[in-house]
């Protein structure tokens, strides 16, 4: 490993920052600005007479410090300056779905591949950790707020900020990426001052109307990483953000082209034979809506033609239906598509990594979007993705619909038709590209 050794997190560096963040936290809240309000009136009595406008006009502000609309005040603080090693600390969020952790995992494998000697820490709020061990790779658990009862923001963010600034005195990372639509508070704190990291927001575009981040968290990066998408980005949305260098890239996605396994590895470990037509059914957890109905009508469609249907079981939320079925299998793997392989076409929801590896790695699919997301676009992704030929997209999820989509794609004709128009429209591998900038 490059670099110096391993930090202290009791040395006099992390106890700097600690006492700067602890008087930061104080002189941003209510009760000091109210208090130190109330004593400037004190000592110039005059001031007292614009108290009924001033009392107000602090609440006001406070309220929307709290919102993140307005930047709150704090104390500037001597940016730390600690020797780093050859290290990167990820950080994906825990969202409805897998993917701010899927596009971490992949970018972690790429620069571990172009460099071997890159320690690769994970910090996440995403439970799912055992693909992270299972490659060797350290990860660090902190339950996201709704999994305490009743646990406010502030005692939330105190926690992140506190066992994040462990981490990275403990590491001394030369990188931190966070994955993640909402930049924590927490984390915020804990990173400003860490002058010699480099410091990299990976951030999906949203539907319009739907940024909510806090006005002062774009100062805490160096560079903001738009993963590509089948939905052009707003260019003038992106024009707006108050950051010194923007990248987007090709699409960041779960497994690269180099990492699928062969055609026959995932049929042996299920006992599904070889000659087998198999298709992988990946619809989502259900989190956002109840997509029981539309699995059931998917499963008899596939059986009643004697097609075997591999069920990608959500890691975040485990369905609770049972298959009698011979034909059917239920399988919980990340990343799932390293089999792709062994699929003939999928029938998915309309999600970013779904789509997007779907159509990476060739694979015609049914879409069936998911219109119920606020900020992602599923409908708007499944549409451009039969705009290229390789996909069906089935906007209602009824029977008659899905099985008039089953009849098309079964037909060997029409699905090698849909494979030969995905292979040269697919661009470049998000993850790799992104590690190399990021390296070098």
């Amino acid at each position: 490993m490059d670099g110096p050794e391993y930090g202290d997190p009791s040395g006099k560096l992390a106890l700097d920052g600690k006492r700067g963040r602890e008087l930061n936290r104080i002189k941003s809240s209510m009760s000091y600005r109210l208090g130190s309000l109330l004593v400037k009136s004190i000592r110039s009595p005059w001031k007292i007479l614009f108290l009924p406008f001033s009392l107000p006009h602090l609440v006001w502000t406070y309220a929307n410090e709290r919102i993140g609309t307005k930047v709150a005040p704090a104390v500037d603080l001597a940016p730390i300056g600690q020797e780093t090693r050859n290290c990167a600390v990820l950080f994906p969020t825990n969202g409805v779905g897998m993917g701010h952790f899927a596009r971490m995992y992949a970018l972690a494998l790429s620069m571990r591949r172009k460099d071997p000697g890159i320690e690769i820490v994970f910090f996440t709020t995403n439970y799912v950790l055992h693909p992270l061990y299972s490659e060797g790779i350290t990860a660090y658990h902190l339950p996201g707020r709704k999994k305490f009862k009743n646990m406010d923001p502030r005692t939330w963010n105190s926690q992140c900020e506190e066992l994040l600034s462990n981490v990275l005195t403990l590491h001394r990372p030369s990188h931190f990426i966070f994955d993640g639509a909402y930049p924590y508070r927490g984390m915020l704190n804990a990173i400003k001052n860490m002058k010699n990291m480099n410091k990299i927001w990976v951030r999906r575009i949203t539907r319009s109307g739907k940024n909510s981040v806090p006005v002062d968290s774009y100062s805490c990066f160096d560079r903001i990483v738009v993963p590509g998408d089948l939905i052009e980005p707003d260019m003038e949305e992106l024009a707006k953000w108050p950051v010194e260098e923007i990248s987007l890239t090709s699409p960041i996605l779960s497994v690269s082209r180099s990492d699928l396994l062969p055609r026959g590895s995932l049929r042996s470990r299920l006992g599904i034979p070889h000659d087998a037509l198999v298709c992988l059914v990946s619809l989502g957890a259900g989190e956002i809506n109840d997509i029981s109905n539309l699995r059931e009508f998917v499963i008899k469609g596939l059986t009643e033609r004697g097609i075997y249907a591999v069920i990608a079981d959500s890691m975040l939320k485990p369905m609770t239906s049972e298959y009698e079925n011979e034909k059917v299998r239920v399988i919980q793997k990340f990343p799932i598509m390293q089999y792709r392989n062994c699929f003939d076409f999928s029938i998915i929801a309309g999600g970013y990594n779904s789509v997007n590896e779907c159509l990476y790695l060739r694979l015609p699919s049914i879409i069936v979007p998911n219109f119920a997301t606020s900020r992602d676009d599923q409908p708007g992704r499944a549409m451009r993705a039969s705009d290229i030929g390789g996909c069906i997209v089935v906007e209602k999820p009824y029977q008659d619909l899905i099985d008039l989509a089953l009849s098309r794609i079964c037909d060997s004709e029409i699905r090698s038709e849909m494979a030969s128009k995905l292979i040269a429209k697919i661009p470049d591998d998000g993850a790799d590209s992104l590690a190399e900038s990021i390296l070098s």
